[in-house]
């Protein structure tokens, strides 16, 4: 290979080589890692969910120990269990985040007189700015008795 074309073959590589990265937007977005078990016994088995989040101004989380920011709802009778994430980047600074985030719920019931039924969670964020997050839609999962 001459001299030209390996320069002409360097160049092409480094621009088509460079990837240019698409910025974070400043509203939250949330992805299931995982939840389970998929089958939960009622009032003993705990429920856990794994979610990446992703916030272009890093805003998500608080340092107010009052404040909630991660919801996840029970379809079957609209109750909401509110957390706080605590703030993920100190000092207030505007950069993007990502990363992974842990919860559970201590254990769930059976609202119907039946042996089991299927539940459905919704889960998202909100961030400091008021930006709520998609809305993840978890499901199906059993309870049993």
């Amino acid at each position: 290979m001459s001299k030209a074309a390996l320069l002409i073959f360097c160049i092409g590589l480094f621009f088509f080589g460079c990837k240019k990265e698409e910025p974070l937007s400043e509203v939250p977005e949330i992805t299931l890692l995982n939840v389970g078990p998929q089958i939960i016994k009622a009032y003993e088995d705990s429920i856990y969910f794994s979610i990446a989040y992703k916030d272009g101004d890093g805003d998500l989380g608080d340092t107010d120990p009052l404040a909630k920011n991660l919801f996840i709802q029970d379809h079957r009778i609209n109750l909401t269990y509110e957390y706080r994430i605590a703030e993920l980047v100190p000092g207030g600074a505007s950069v993007g985040i990502q990363g992974q985030l842990n919860m559970a719920i201590a254990n769930t019931v059976l609202t119907r007189n039946s042996e089991k039924e299927s539940v459905y969670y919704r889960i998202w964020v909100t961030d400091r700015a008021g930006n709520r997050s998609n809305t993840l839609v978890i499901g199906p999962l059993q309870v049993i008795k």
